[in-house]
């Protein structure tokens, strides 16, 4: 910038101009001049450019891997010259100098020499999944159930498709269908308890009806289990065996319809570890307790005993064959066994303590996959699928044909208690602690909706057996619900028990409802009252 001209007010007279003193420039300051800057200046520019290189040394520090072992540090520290242990330090601290050291010396490394190619090896020999190689008999197993489950769904889709081809070719059957839709959801809403009866002189854990509808099976905190007639509430046989509280209780598929009371018609679960099958109520009762009456209660024969369990089993479930058994157990597996593979015979004791030989069935396979105890596991009507769930309130879909973990839901943010399959083969039902119960559907691998049910735990959920119309659920704040499937709306609740419901179970012509409480009961619910 060019030196402008002064111009000073005062004398005219040139001479006194020239000898007036310049005064001291007080304009921005010309090309060459400095300034210093004051201490207080200096002082921060000092400070800004320590943690400046306090942030670059941290960002280092992030970059270079300090190895976790303590003795791969010790082994660094050795290495570096410096003493591998300083009075009172900790492992952390002796971390935390070895990176001190490392930022200071400028190295990239902290792995001692050696150290890198010995944890590449590793890692190139850690495996990538846990599999282990089956046996024969479950190579066998897997391809006797996938012939079974691809011949059901085979027909399951075909009778689907089928109706679906009768709908386009006749529309009424659409105005038919929802016709007796509404007909049935009017009848749920008119249901009622029928019947109810003391099932024990403790809490009951487990009810269910038997393939024909005929009898219901109540199991209770005892150990024991009784049958009793659907329709007039009498008890028809006991079921004694366990050591301690029963906590499930399942019919065979054909079990008073087709099969003879001599083969395994019922199995239990219980927290003794062990599950036990029994023989199907004889209609001669032959071997009843009083010859003089009968009508007196006879005692199931006891034909297997499975054993393998380290913690309590939560459930117990067969097969759509009906020739396999799962049990899910507290010890977080789920297990597989065949039926019909009983080998040696193992003398035992009943609860009365005499003696008692029941041939031992082996484990097909020991499933894991959860991360803690499962409660729940339901098989599709196929029979390939089964899903699980448990403590860490996730569901997995498991391929009985190949073993694979094929689908995970997520979405329950406390523990599943119950499963059920709907009859259509691709949707899970799952209950849960925290009072929801949520649809999963496979063809979509995703949850399909979200039902808030209850105020409290959800004990059980049951679809209706014919085509999944109606969904029951039941929990422990006392109420069960009947729920419309194709909107989710309620239809009905049910009040009457006296404390949480533990178990309920829908008839096979889903007309009765029979549901199991902690207040020692089971109750029928039904439209019309049983004569």
């Amino acid at each position: 910038m060019e030196p402008q001209e002064r111009i000073f007010y005062g004398s005219i007279d040139p001479a006194k101009a020239r000898k007036a003193p310049a005064p001291a420039p007080s304009g921005p300051a010309r090309k060459g001049d400095t300034l210093e800057f004051s201490a207080l200046t200096a002082n921060a520019i000092a400070k800004h450019r320590q943690e400046i290189e306090a942030m670059d040394a941290k960002k280092k520090a992030r970059v270079v891997a300090i190895p976790t072992n303590d003795a791969t540090v010790k082994l660094k520290l050795r290495e570096l010259g410096e003493p591998i242990i300083l009075f009172g330090e900790k492992p952390e601290d002796r971390r935390s100098r070895l990176r001190d050291l490392i930022m200071q010396l400028g190295l990239e490394d902290a792995m001692p020499a050696g150290e890198n190619g010995a944890e590449e090896e590793e890692k190139e020999e850690k495996p990538e999944a846990f599999l282990t190689e089956g046996t024969p008999a479950l190579k066998d197993a897997r391809l006797w159930i996938a012939d079974y489950s691809l011949k059901r769904a085979r027909d399951r889709i075909a009778k689907a498709k089928a109706r679906r081809d009768e709908y386009i070719s006749t529309p009424s059957l659409v105005d038919d269908t929802r016709r007796h839709l509404g007909e049935m959801h009017a009848s749920l809403k008119r249901i009622s308890n029928t019947s109810s009866q003391v099932g024990d002189e403790r809490p009951l854990s487990s009810v269910c009806y038997s393939p024909d509808s005929s009898c219901i099976t109540s199991a209770s905190w005892t150990g024991t289990c009784k049958v009793w007639d659907a329709q007039d509430s009498t008890l028809k046989a006991y079921v004694k065996g366990h050591r301690e509280r029963v906590t499930s209780v399942a019919f065979h598929p054909q079990a008073m319809i087709g099969l003879s009371p001599d083969a395994v018609n019922l199995a239990t679960s219980s927290a003794d570890g062990s599950v036990r099958l029994w023989s199907g109520v004889s209609a001669s009762r032959s071997d009843s307790m009083d010859t003089t009456d009968s009508r007196a209660p006879s005692t199931l024969t006891p034909l297997a005993l499975l054993e393998g369990h380290t913690d309590r089993i939560n459930k117990v479930v067969f097969h759509p064959s009906g020739r396999y058994v799962a049990s899910a157990s507290a010890d977080s597996t789920w297990r597989l066994w065949d039926i019909e593979t009983a080998t040696n015979t193992m003398t035992g004791t009943t609860p009365e303590g005499e003696a008692q030989e029941v041939p031992r069935i082996p484990c097909l396979f020991d499933q894991e996959g959860h991360r803690g105890g499962i409660f729940a596991v339901s098989f599709q009507s196929d029979g390939s699928l089964v899903a699980s769930g448990g403590e860490d309130a996730g569901i997995r879909i498991w391929d009985m044909r190949s073993g694979r973990n094929i689908l995970t839901f997520a979405g329950h943010v406390k523990q599943v208690i119950c499963l059920d399959w709907s009859p259509n083969g691709y949707i899970v039902a799952s209950g849960s602690d925290d009072h929801t119960v949520r649809l999963w559907d496979l063809r979509g691998k995703a949850c399909a909706g979200v039902l808030p049910a209850h105020s409290s735990l959800i004990s059980a959920v049951r679809f209706s057996k014919t085509a999944g119309e109606f969904l029951v659920t039941a929990s422990y704040d006392h109420h069960i619900k009947i729920w419309n499937t194709r909107d989710w709306a309620p239809i009905k609740t049910l009040v009457g028990h006296e404390a949480k419901v533990m178990d309920v179970d829908v008839s096979h012509d889903n007309k009765t409802i029979v549901s199991a409480s902690y207040d020692k009961t089971w109750k029928l619910w039904a439209n019309d009252p049983l004569v």
